[in-house]
């Protein structure tokens, strides 16, 4: 979700600040932490009734009033947790707000310490979505960003809480938790250059990294893992991901495909030897060499556009798993302003619906079976954002629109994309609190 309003958020209850931490080098899978937790039936109580209405326009793909909601408080600086591989916070980005089935939110509160110097203490906040209770909280001592949304080592969410001992503030601990609380594994690190590092599917870049030679320290312990990043900004995929490159067929004018695993270094497949969609002989008649080109999807997905040759403005869709390279389907063909251009598409999160915008024209298909489901021409450029859980297509067209995705049929107007937890709650904001709402099972009719 790229579109998020600020917003503040307060609990209403107060946790008595502490802090938990290492004499020295330490990880551990166990059940030690490096910030205390704190789990109360009452901390986390669901919507009062002097809760804040919800002011926003109605959201087609929710419920119409929220669950719950909760209000900011004056003296505390509430936001939710940055990016798990990102290190500060981009200009009035809310944050992520959903880690697995759990609302997160953290409260940071700055205090004068005995001696007049400043310090930022914050309290981390795991809610269940449905009802707003507080499952676990996660007291930090950061000068940084102390809590980020990523992922564990075997790919499902997790919250990173990274903070410093108060008597070595060299000394910082990287704790990751499950969406119930639990911990997943901490590891301490002693030296300023560990204060604030990205963490990738459990694993902390390390400071000694170089530009082509990058190094992570499995959190909870375990050997180092190097990988190669020639090319980080053309990675694709969850965590360490993969690198596609494209390989020239001098005898043919034409490219094949090579996709790298990042975190093995090895070829995980090629388009060489792989034979292209049956579509593309109809637009490739003389028979040219085709150009594979790859680019994501979502998941563990991504889309293999097959052209005739390098340049050419006519492609085919292949969906592809990114670890296998398998065609899982033969979608539509498209029209392309330049290889490159297709960078907008998205997926539903039950992976059957995906809507792309290729340049000239924007496509929607079934995953499953290949078959079109709406096209949208260049006269009017449709650009995807997210797709919600019952459905609703959140796109920039002539201003910010709600679209069915499986008919491409107009719902309404939006302000702000929600952010969804996986068991289908929506998250939305306002100036004066954050608003949990249910999903609908299937997109309503909304209002301009």
């Amino acid at each position: 979700m790229n579109k998020r309003s600020a917003f503040a958020l307060a609990t209403g209850t107060a946790l008595v600040l502490g802090l938990t931490t290492g004499c020295g080098p330490d990880s551990s899978d166990g059940s030690k932490g490096g910030a205390t937790a704190s789990k109360s039936p009452s901390a986390g109580a669901s919507a009062s009734p002097m809760a804040p209405v919800y002011e926003g326009k109605p959201d087609p793909g929710l419920s119409k009033e929220p669950v719950w909601s909760r209000a900011k408080l004056a003296d505390t600086r509430t936001t939710c947790p940055i990016d798990a591989t990102e290190t500060q916070r981009g200009g009035a980005d809310v944050g992520l707000c959903a880690v697995g089935d759990a609302v997160v939110v953290t409260e940071e509160l700055r205090q004068e310490t005995g001696d007049g110097a400043q310090e930022t203490k914050s309290v981390t906040r795991l809610l269940d979505a449905g009802t707003g209770k507080e499952r676990a909280a996660f007291d930090a001592l950061m000068s940084g960003e102390p809590a980020a949304v990523g992922r564990w080592k075997d790919g499902s969410p997790a919250l990173l809480i990274r903070s410093v001992r108060a008597q070595d503030p060299t000394q910082v601990t990287y704790t990751m938790y499950a969406p119930d609380g639990r911990e997943l594994g901490r590891s301490v690190f002693r030296g300023k250059e560990y204060l604030n590092l990205p963490v990738v599917d459990g694993h902390v870049k390390l400071p000694s990294s170089s530009n082509f030679e990058v190094k992570y320290a499995p959190i909870g312990g375990g050997a180092e893992l190097t990988v190669n990043d020639v090319n980080p900004q053309n990675n694709i995929g969850p965590g360490f991901g993969y690198t596609p490159a494209t390989k020239d067929h001098y005898d043919t004018k034409g490219g094949y495909l090579v996709v790298t695993d990042r975190r093995t270094g090895k070829q995980a497949w090629s388009t060489r030897d792989t034979e292209p969609p049956k579509a593309i002989a109809e637009i490739n008649p003389k028979g040219n060499h085709p150009t594979a080109i790859l680019k994501p999807l979502g998941g563990d997905r991504g889309i293999v556009l097959w052209t005739a040759k390098y340049g050419s403005d006519k492609a085919v869709i292949a969906v592809v798993d990114l670890a296998t390279g398998r065609q899982v389907s033969q979608g539509p063909s498209v029209l392309l302003n330049s290889p490159g251009s297709e960078k907008f598409t998205v997926l539903s999160p039950d992976g059957k619906t995906a809507v792309g915008e290729f340049g000239k024209e924007t496509v929607a298909w079934d995953i499953e079976t290949g078959r079109e489901l709406w096209r949208r021409g260049e006269e009017k450029p449709l650009r995807p954002a997210a797709i919600s859980p019952s459905g609703v297509l959140y796109a920039s067209v002539d201003g910010q629109q709600t679209l069915d995705a499986r008919t491409g049929k107009p719902l309404s107007t939006y302000d702000q994309i929600p952010q969804f937890t996986t068991n289908g709650f929506g998250i939305l904001t306002d100036a004066k609190a954050l608003h949990v709402f249910r999903s609908n099972t299937a997109p309503a009719e909304g209002t301009s």
